[in-house]
C-alpha cells in the first residue's frame, strides 16, 4: 500500500462533484467489505492498536489520480500544479508503472481512499494497514499540534483565495502564489514542538523588568559581614561592567521594539518572518499565512513517514495472519503483494526498512 503526495480543484464544482461521488461509494463499497471491515477493525483493537474511526471511499484510478495530486482533500485552493500532478499519476497507472492502493487523511473521523479496482483479499490487506496508519496518526508525538479538521480549514482557505481572484486579480494572486510556493517549505518544524520566543510581555511588564535591569544585582552574603567585605563580594570594577553590558542589552531591546533590528534573533521560520516583517500588502500576508499553516500540517507525514510504513506494513501483517482472516488460498496472493511492496527499489524503501525495524523492536 502506497501513502503518497496531494490536489486542488475549485470549491463550488468540486463539492457537487463530492456529493455525487459519496452515493457512488456507497453502492462501490460492498456490504461484504464492510463486514471485513468491521472485523478487521475489531482485530486491531484487540491487538492493542488505538485509531479514530475511519471512513472509506471506493475510487476509480483517474479519481485516486486527482484525489493523490489533492492530498486527498475535497476542497483545496486553486494552484495549476495539482492538474499537472494528477496527469503524471494517470499516466504512470496508464502505462502500468505503478498503482496507490490507498491514501489516508490525518483527519478526524479518518478519511480512506480505497482503489476500486482492488479484489476482496488486496481490500481487506489495505484496511489492516490504513488501521496501523491512523493509530501512527493519532497516538505519534509528531501529530499531536497538527489541525484533525484540516478538511473545513482547506475549504475555507479555497474559498478565500477564490475571493482574493475577485478583489485583487486572478494573475496577480497566482503570480504571487507561485513565487510563495516555490519555498514553502522554509519553516522551522521543531517549532510546533520547542518554544523558540520568550513569552511576550504586556507594555507594564516591560517597564517594570526595564527598571529592575537598570541596577545591576549584588552578590548578597549568606549570612551578614563587615562592611568592608562588600568590596570583595561585589568589586566596583565588576558593578561597572555588568552595568555597561546591562546598557547594551537595553539599548538592543529598543533598537528592536522600533524596528531598527529586524529580527530580534535568528529565524529558521523564513515563511513567518516574511508574513511578520516584510512590506506586503495584507492579502499577500493572508496567503503566506494560508500556505505557512498547510506546511506545518504536512511536515509531520514527511518526518515519519519512514516508521509510519512500517508501522502500518507491520500491522497489515499481523492482523492478516489472525485466524479467519485469510484462507489457506489466498496467502499465496497476500504474501506476493507484501512482498511487492517491500521490493527492494532504486533507493531507500520506507515499506521494507520501516517493516523490520519494528519487527526487529517486537521480537
Amino acid at each position: 500500500a502506497i501513502l503518497s503526495p496531494w490536489l486542488t480543484p475549485s470549491s463550488v464544482s468540486l463539492k457537487r462533484e463530492h456529493k455525487g461521488r459519496a452515493m457512488t461509494d456507497e453502492l462501490r463499497f460492498s456490504t461484504e467489505l464492510k463486514l471485513w471491515k468491521y472485523k478487521i477493525e475489531r482485530i486491531a483493537g484487540r491487538l492493542g492498536l488505538d485509531f479514530y474511526p475511519i471512513m472509506y471511499n471506493i475510487v476509480t484510478p483517474q479519481e485516486m489520480s486527482e484525489i493523490v495530486a489533492r492530498h486527498g482533500f475535497p476542497t483545496t485552493p486553486h494552484h495549476w500544479r495539482y492538474g499537472q500532478e494528477s496527469l503524471w499519476w494517470k499516466k504512470r497507472f496508464r502505462f502500468g508503472l505503478g498503482r496507490i492502493y490507498e491514501l489516508v487523511l490525518n483527519t478526524v473521523p479518518a478519511h480512506a481512499y480505497l482503489l476500486q479496482l482492488n479484489d476482496v483479499i488486496t481490500q481487506k490487506s489495505v484496511m489492516a494497514h490504513v488501521c496501523g496508519h491512523v493509530d501512527m496518526n493519532k497516538n505519534n508525538a509528531y501529530f499531536r499540534p497538527t489541525n484533525r479538521s484540516m478538511i473545513n480549514a482547506m475549504a475555507s482557505d479555497a474559498l478565500r483565495v477564490e475571493r482574493m481572484f475577485e478583489l485583487v486579480g486572478r494573475d496577480r494572486v497566482k503570480e504571487f502564489y507561485d513565487w510563495l510556493l516555490s519555498f514553502e517549505w522554509f519553516i522551522d518544524q521543531n517549532s510546533l514542538y520547542i518554544k523558540r520566543r520568550p513569552p511576550v510581555k504586556s507594555e507594564e511588564e516591560r517597564v517594570k523588568d526595564r527598571e529592575e535591569r537598570k541596577i545591576p544585582k549584588r552578590i548578597e552574603p549568606r549570612e551578614e559581614l563587615p562592611g568592608y567585605m562588600d568590596e570583595f563580594l561585589n568589586p566596583p570594577e565588576w558593578i561597572e561592567k555588568e552595568r555597561t553590558r546591562l546598557d547594551e542589552e537595553m539599548a538592543l531591546e529598543a533598537d528592536i521594539e522600533r524596528g531598527a533590528i529586524v529580527p530580534p534573533e535568528p529565524a529558521k521560520d523564513i515563511l513567518g518572518f516574511l508574513m511578520r516583517y516584510a512590506p506586503l500588502e495584507s492579502w499577500q500576508k493572508e496567503l503566506i499565512a494560508m500556505a505557512r499553516r498547510h506546511s506545518y500540517y504536512f511536515a509531520p507525514m514527511g518526518r515519519t513517514k519512514l516508521m509510519h510504513e512500517g508501522w502500518a506494513t507491520f500491522w497489515e501483517e499481523e492482523i492478516m495472519t489472525e485466524a479467519g482472516m485469510i484462507s489457506s488460498g489466498e496467502l499465496t496472493q497476500f504474501s506476493e503483494e507484501l512482498a511487492g511492496v517491500q521490493r527492494k527499489r532504486g533507493g531507500l524503501n520506507p515499506y521494507r526498512l520501516g517493516y523490520e525495524i519494528w519487527k526487529d523492536i517486537k521480537f
